[in-house]
This record gives C-alpha cells, sequence and structure tokens, in this order.
C-alpha cells in the first residue's frame, strides 16, 4: 500500500529530528517503524530537500537559520546555568555552569563571525593594510537626507549665530532662577 505524501513528509520531519538528537539508523528504523531501505530512500529525500533549501537561499537567509538554531543551543544552556545556579550545589555543577557559559559565549561568537562571514554583518577595517571601504552606503544616505533637512530649515527659518543671541537667564525648573545666589 502506498503512503501518502503527508505520512512520507511526517516520517521524514521525525527522521530529522531524530538525525539531529543523535539517533542512529537503526535506532531510527525501530522508533519510525520502517525498514532500513525505506531509512535509506527518506533520507535521500530529506537530504535533497535540505540541500534544495539551502542552495536557493541568501546569504542573510541562510544566517538567520543559522541564528536561530544557535539560538536554541543558547536557550539550552541558560536552563544548564539556572539549574547549576542553586545555592546548594555541588562543586561539579558549577564545574557545568562555567563550561555552559564558556559554551554560551562560543556560540554568541560564531553567529557573529558566521554573519560577517556571509556579509550579513558589517565588518570592522582589517589591520593588514588591505583596501576597505571607510564608509557604509546607509549611513551615508542618512546624513546626507538629515543636512538636506538642516538646509531646509535653515532656509526656511534663518540662520543665527547662537554666540550673537542675548543672554538668556537660567530657570531651574525645581529651585527657580539660578542666576541669584544666595550666600
Amino acid at each position: 500500500m502506498a503512503k501518502s505524501n503527508l505520512e512520507t513528509r511526517r516520517q521524514i520531519s521525525q527522521i530529522r529530528s531524530l538525525i539531529g538528537s543523535g539517533c542512529t539508523d537503526y535506532e531510527i528504523i525501530a522508533e519510525v517503524g520502517i525498514t532500513l531501505g525505506t531509512l535509506s530512500k527518506l533520507k535521500q529525500q530529506l537530504f535533497s530537500d535540505e540541500l534544495d533549501i539551502v542552495q536557493n537561499e541568501t546569504a542573510a537567509e541562510n544566517w538567520v537559520r543559522y541564528h536561530l538554531r544557535m539560538e536554541q543551543n543558547i536557550s539550552d544552556l541558560d536552563n544548564v546555568i539556572d539549574d547549576a545556579s542553586v545555592a546548594d550545589a555541588p562543586a561539579s555543577a558549577l564545574s557545568a555552569r562555567v563550561g555552559a557559559i564558556k559554551a554560551k559565549a562560543d556560540l554568541i561568537d560564531r553567529v557573529f563571525d558566521k554573519g560577517q562571514a556571509l556579509g550579513v554583518i558589517p565588518t570592522v577595517a582589517p589591520d593588514d593594510g588591505t583596501d576597505f571601504p571607510t564608509e557604509i552606503p546607509s549611513l551615508t544616505k542618512l546624513v546626507e537626507e538629515k543636512e538636506r533637512l538642516m538646509a531646509d530649515m535653515a532656509e526656511r527659518y534663518g540662520v543665527v549665530d547662537y554666540a550673537e543671541l542675548p543672554e538668556i537667564p537660567q530657570e531651574d525648573m525645581y529651585f527657580g532662577d539660578t542666576s541669584k545666589t544666595e550666600h
């Protein structure tokens, strides 16, 4: 009897999860209830689907997917840190907490580095003397827009040098006139 497309997709999803959990092929066939031959075909479909997704997405989409996966790992490490943070925890729990904090920091660094490698996160100029653009186009555009707005306001309302303005007495809204000092 032929399986429905929905049943095939469900099995592929289940296999994907089990592979991600580190299960062996024999553990997977026992869990899903399929033969080794069927597992082989379903794994081929799974790998083909994954390759299709990765090859057809932009670097930014690829990085976002990677980032979301790392966020789950970071969340899991947060749970380890919380579990190991109880007041009467043994030294091994403290060691696990320190290890989890270091692993969390490493994951965050890897996400950032991967974003820079894919061009999603801007990089800083390298120290090796290579030519590197010092301007960020979006920031340059924003500054130019603000300069235009300032020029429009100057044309509409005029320009006055602050040094030429008459002195205005400064009053403190809480204590009244601060120009009068009491001795």
